[in-house]
C-alpha cells in the first residue's frame, strides 16, 4: 500500500529509501500534486543525503512540486544552490541548476515587495555552472547548458548580457 511505501522514506537502509525515493517520483510524473504531502520528507532527504543518484531523484521530484505549492521555492533554493556549490556529480549538478530555475519564477517580489536576499548571488551560481557546461567537451554537456541557459532567461532575461 501507499502507506507502506511512504513509510520506506523513513527506513534505516539507505537502499530501501532510494528504493521509495524511486517509485514516488515515477509516480509523481503523471500527478505531481498527490504526493505534495511528501515534500517534508523529500526536503529531509535534500538536505540530509550524500546518494547523488538519489539526490537526483529527489530534486527532480520536490523541483515538479515548485507550481503545485510556490511557497516552496523559496525554501528550497538555499538547499539547491549548496548541492551547486558541493557536488562534482555533472548529472546533479544540472538538476540542481534546473530545480533552481523552475523555482526562480516563484521567488519574485512577494506582495510586500520582498525577494530573497539570496537571489542574485543564486542566479548568478547557475548562471556560472551552466556557463562551465558550455566549456566542456561532451557535446551533451554543452547542450543541457544551453538548454540551462534558455530557462534560467525566463525568470532572469538580462543573465546573459551580464556574463
Amino acid at each position: 500500500t501507499f502507506d507502506k511505501l511512504q513509510l520506506c522514506l523513513d527506513d534505516s537502509n539507505a537502499s530501501v529509501v532510494s528504493c521509495a525515493v524511486n517509485v514516488v517520483t515515477e509516480l509523481s510524473d503523471k500527478n505531481p500534486t498527490n504526493y505534495l504531502h511528501l515534500a517534508p520528507a523529500f526536503f529531509q532527504l535534500l538536505t540530509s543525503s550524500s546518494n547523488n543518484w538519489m539526490l537526483i531523484k529527489v530534486v527532480k521530484l520536490l523541483g515538479s512540486l515548485v507550481p503545485e505549492e510556490p511557497r516552496l521555492a523559496r525554501k528550497l533554493l538555499e538547499p539547491l544552490a549548496h548541492i551547486v556549490e558541493s557536488t562534482q556529480a555533472k548529472s546533479l549538478l544540472y538538476e540542481a541548476c534546473h530545480a533552481i530555475t523552475l523555482c526562480l519564477p516563484y521567488c519574485r517580489k512577494k506582495s510586500d515587495g520582498s525577494m530573497p536576499a539570496c537571489v542574485p548571488q543564486i542566479v548568478t551560481l547557475c548562471a556560472e555552472t551552466l556557463k562551465s557546461f558550455l566549456s566542456e567537451d561532451d557535446q551533451n554537456l554543452k547542450y543541457l547548458g544551453l538548454v540551462g541557459f534558455a530557462q534560467l532567461m525566463q525568470s532572469h532575461p538580462k543573465v546573459l548580457v551580464a556574463k
